[in-house]
């Protein structure tokens, strides 16, 4: 029973964090006067799919390639994602979210 009771616990933690992460990066995409349709749904994306490229994002969403890469670049200057690696096709995480998954 106290393992329940334990993992119950840490499952309620993870989840005020995981909220505590949502709410403090939608007011930095708030505050950011450049927000944009493209901003919120890469940033909506990126909550789905915590690692991805920008040319995976715009195979799954309806903007160009452009608009993806603007927006990539916007949430790296407020801090929500970073790149892997900067190389060609790079690889692009949201890194709070994915240490509160893992």
């Amino acid at each position: 029973m106290y393992a329940v009771v334990e993992v119950a616990e840490q499952s309620a933690k993870l989840l005020a964090q995981y909220e505590n992460d949502i709410l403090w990066a939608e007011q930095r995409i708030k505050e950011n006067t450049l927000s944009s349709k493209s901003i919120w749904s890469v940033y909506n994306y990126l909550k789905r799919y915590p690692v991805s490229s920008i040319s995976r994002v715009t195979e799954q969403m309806r903007f160009s390639f452009n608009s993806i890469s603007k927006a990539m670049q916007n949430l790296k200057e407020t801090g929500i994602v970073q790149e892997s690696a900067e190389v060609r096709n790079r690889i692009w995480e949201y890194k709070q979210l994915i240490e509160i998954l893992l």
